[in-house]
């Protein structure tokens, strides 16, 4: 893979002083004007040899060397030890002639995930099927739709960072000890520009919004008799269990991320990293209540994440122990 920026960095020029400087997690590194463009152009797709023909390969490779070195890019496809990225789609554009589909999408989303979920639950409630029959229990296709729903959740994402102009970075595949798949992810980088807060809340509960609707539209399948009804009725509880799993106001997931836009914090995990880092944890503690209120959000973040790990971890458990129970009665 090309070079890349990492995601948590943010780039600025100090026009004042005439400093170029690059930011993450709290930390903040000057660079040299070539050192900033190549940052800057470091996409995952960029060609950096042909973009900077004014430098020599030895130039390039020490330029390379340095920000690799300060953790600020990337060649790798894999990140993450215990559940990590493994990145598909360098996309590296903002994807423009897909932004009035995707305004459109994104402004009809919420209303139609309320609808078509409130309708497909009280269909559900009405209807009452019953279960029991796993003649016709496909698995095959209960694990395309599943891997299609957890899609249809980023495309969520997709067109919301799409439609509010970020910069989409990757996309990619969500894998536990980088053999076993858990879901996919799509990347986007924070900028300067300044957004409505209803689209950047948007941002995060796109995918959440699928999720509802997805929900409903198989528990409307669950009710047609269909010989597949049962595989619909999983997945439409599948549908709600994501979607309420990343309503959790933990940082990594999308409750977090939308109770940090509603507090004006543009990055919970960030925020959190921030402020137990050594220079700034001390300092806070002594700039009064609202140092101790940014511990106390910090903290929160911080069991809540926990709780998250460690219910994922029993739920793992469980979720196995069932599938092979499910394989047996099916076998």
């Amino acid at each position: 893979m090309k070079p890349m920026i990492d995601e948590t960095v943010l780039l600025h020029y100090d026009a004042q002083r005439d400093i170029y400087y690059a930011e993450s997690v709290g930390d903040r590194v000057e660079l040299t004007p070539v050192e900033y463009e190549v940052l800057s152009s470091a996409d995952g797709k960029t060609n950096l040899s042909q973009a900077f023909p004014g430098l020599s390969s030895q130039q390039l490779a020490a330029v390379l060397r340095r920000l690799k070195g300060l953790n600020l890019i990337t060649t790798k496809r894999y990140h993450g030890f215990i559940v990590g990225r493994f990145i598909l789609f360098p996309v590296a554009n903002r994807v423009k002639s897909l932004r009035t589909f995707a305004g459109i999408f994104n402004l009809l989303l919420p209303f139609a995930a309320v609808v078509l979920f409130a309708f497909g639950i009280a269909r559900y409630m009405t209807y009452k099927p019953i279960f029991g029959d796993l003649d016709y229990f496909d698995i095959a296709l209960f694990y395309l739709l599943f891997s299609l729903s957890i899609s249809a959740h980023e495309f969520g994402h997709f067109s919301a960072a799409v439609a509010y102009r970020y910069y989409v970075s990757n996309a990619g595949l969500l894998l536990l000890f980088r053999v076993i798949p858990l879901g996919a992810y799509v990347s986007f980088k924070q900028d300067n520009r300044v957004r409505i807060r209803r689209h950047k809340a948007q941002l995060f509960l796109a995918g959440i919004e699928v999720n509802f609707l997805l929900s409903g539209v198989f528990f409307l399948l669950a009710c047609t008799g269909s010989p597949h009804a049962e595989i619909y009725d999983w997945l439409a509880e599948c549908n709600l269990y994501m979607a309420i799993l990343n309503l959790m106001p933990a940082p990594l997931l999308d409750g977090g991320k939308t109770l940090g836009i509603a507090l004006g914090i543009d990055n919970y995990l960030l925020f959190m990293l921030n402020v137990f880092s050594k220079r700034n944890r001390r300092r806070l503690a002594h700039s009064g209540w609202t140092g101790w209120l940014c511990i106390g959000l910090a903290t929160f973040g911080t069991l809540t994440l926990s709780g998250l790990i460690v219910y994922m971890g029993y739920s793992l458990i469980l979720d196995a122990k069932a599938i092979i129970e499910l394989i047996e009665l099916v076998g």
